[in-house]
């Protein structure tokens, strides 16, 4: 396990961090144990598993929300001002060099938003809001 980042306000505390291949729903649980007046919430995603979910334990109480998870790909070559949608899961790509964009809970605007792209950054935005419309819709 590697820990990314903590952050911490006068009623929570969270730290981010990355495991191999699944989420460490025992960890949390041992944790609940040492520290039974504390409650907690793991949020998780592994794409290439598919797995994402949320996990939280108060009280004693455990309840476990399973998430679908997709992701997306984009290319951007050297020459080029503006990221391409280039695939989804198994559609396939000619691309060496791209970025991925995990959709968690199919809030696939979140989501763009929180990877940083925008209109201006994607060449075929129209037809990536389409694709996204149809596969998730509302």
């Amino acid at each position: 396990m590697e820990i990314e980042s903590f952050g911490s306000s006068k009623t929570e505390m969270s730290v981010s961090y990355t495991t191999h291949w699944q989420p460490n729903i025992e960890f949390i649980r041992f944790l609940s144990i040492k520290f039974p007046k504390l409650n907690f919430e793991l949020k998780y995603c592994e794409p290439l598993n598919e797995l994402a979910g949320i996990f939280t334990i108060k009280h004693g109480e455990e309840e476990l929300i399973e998430l679908p998870v997709t992701t997306i790909y984009f290319a951007r070559n050297d020459d080029d001002s503006g990221y391409k949608f280039i695939k989804s899961e198994n559609d396939a790509y000619d691309f060496d060099d791209y970025e991925e964009l995990d959709i968690v809970g199919y809030d696939w605007q979140k989501a763009i938003l929180e990877y940083g792209f925008c209109e201006e950054d994607i060449k075929n935005w129209k037809k990536l809001k389409r694709f996204f419309e149809e596969k998730f819709k509302n």
